[in-house]
């Protein structure tokens, strides 16, 4: 997106909802690849969402390194808490075979790392709501998604929301990520099958870490595996 204001200062949710839309599908030997260019930053403001996609790469640009990326192209999200939509990106049903990789999503949580970090009730704020629904990346009934070298620092919500809206999500592979000053979970894990989680780095997580949070008896977690993660101070929230 060459055209589309790379600087941060300016609100680029619609132009580049648009360029993402015009992007066609890909298919397995041949996905289409949007790419951001290194050290960009992108405004947003609500965040991207995309329903019955398939086969994208979304590239960020960044180095790879053990947990994460340097100089990587930075999606920065800069609306309140109160709705999943102000995520950074909402996957919805039916999309499949999507990858984040080498990216940085930042969201507008002003109390990081300290006791105010949860932003669900008034009390924690001295009087307003912020929300805590701002997630990194959301996902709802998706499949075979990959986030790799993706670093998610001051969400509102979870670094990585993984929802069911009825469909779990399926075959969910994190990995060399950092997840960091977040309002509430590393990982909100509501209904999902096959998911990896590994060679990542969770720092001051306001909640818990990986929070498998069935809301009713038809969603859960299935066949899930956390391995060689680095997890930091957490707890932060006085209400927890």
């Amino acid at each position: 997106p060459a055209s589309i204001d790379g600087t941060g200062d300016t609100k680029v949710t619609s132009t580049l909802q648009a360029f993402i839309n015009n992007v066609p599908n890909g298919t397995a030997a041949n996905p289409s690849i949007i790419v951001f260019p290194a050290g960009k930053i992108y405004q947003v403001n609500p965040g991207f969402s995309f329903t019955g996609r398939s086969y994208l790469i979304f590239e960020g640009s960044g180095t790879p390194t053990q947990y994460g990326n340097t100089n990587g192209a930075t999606i920065k999200g800069t609306a309140n808490g109160i709705s999943p939509s102000n995520s950074m990106f909402i996957s919805n049903s039916s999309s499949h075979h999507i990858t984040f990789r080498n990216i940085n999503l930042v969201g507008s949580n002003p109390e990081s790392a300290t006791n105010k970090c949860w932003n669900g009730t008034i009390t924690q704020n001295e009087g307003t709501i912020r929300g805590e629904y701002q997630m990194g990346i959301a996902m709802y009934g998706a499949n075979n998604i990959e986030i790799s070298h993706v670093v998610v620092d001051k969400a509102q919500g979870d670094d990585f929301y993984l929802g069911s809206n009825g469909t779990w999500n399926d075959t969910i592979w994190i990995h060399n990520s950092t997840g960091k000053n977040n309002g509430r979970m590393a990982l909100g894990i509501i209904g999902v099958n096959n998911l990896i989680v590994e060679d990542s780095s969770w720092q001051e997580t306001c909640m818990y870490v990986f929070d498998e949070e069935p809301n009713v008896s038809t969603e859960g977690t299935t066949n899930a595996i956390y391995r060689r993660n680095t997890i930091g101070n957490y707890g932060w929230s006085t209400a927890y």
